[in-house]
């Protein structure tokens, strides 16, 4: 479930902010920082607990108000997975690292291998939309 690990990882962050992950002021006071992430106490734990349940109970109440959630988030990750992993990347080395290349050989065997990954890029974007344009537009 993408919305409680998502969710988690926010709370982990809120508990004990690291510092890649903190680009606000220090001296914010707004940030709940209750206990670090080593501190097992009662009261630390019992603050974990109030927090995961609140979050917990929101996702539900999303997951349960919004029927098709799940359809939307693997709509979302259609549209930017293909996109992030296949096409842009080969359009970015094509610019790129085009006129670098050795010989013309290399150029025009590496253009061909990021056209196809781009042309498969594509293919999985627009398969994915349609799949889950499908899937919303089936009768329950």
């Amino acid at each position: 479930d993408s919305c409680g690990s998502l969710a988690n990882k926010s709370m982990e962050n809120m508990r004990a902010p690291s510092d890649r992950s903190t680009h606000h002021r220090r001296d914010a006071t707004w940030i709940p920082r209750v206990a670090s992430a080593n501190d097992w106490s009662w009261r630390a734990i019992a603050w974990w607990l109030l927090w995961s349940s609140v979050l917990l109970a929101l996702e539900v109440a999303v997951c349960w108000v919004v029927p098709s959630f799940d359809t939307i988030i693997s709509f979302a990750a259609a549209l930017i997975a293909s996109q992030a992993n296949l096409t842009w990347p080969a359009y970015f080395n094509a610019q790129i690292f085009a006129t670098t290349r050795s010989t013309p050989s290399s150029r025009a065997v590496n253009l061909a291998l990021d056209a196809a990954l781009g042309l498969l890029g594509v293919f999985f974007l627009v398969a994915g939309i349609v799949a889950n344009i499908a899937q919303v537009a089936e009768p329950a």
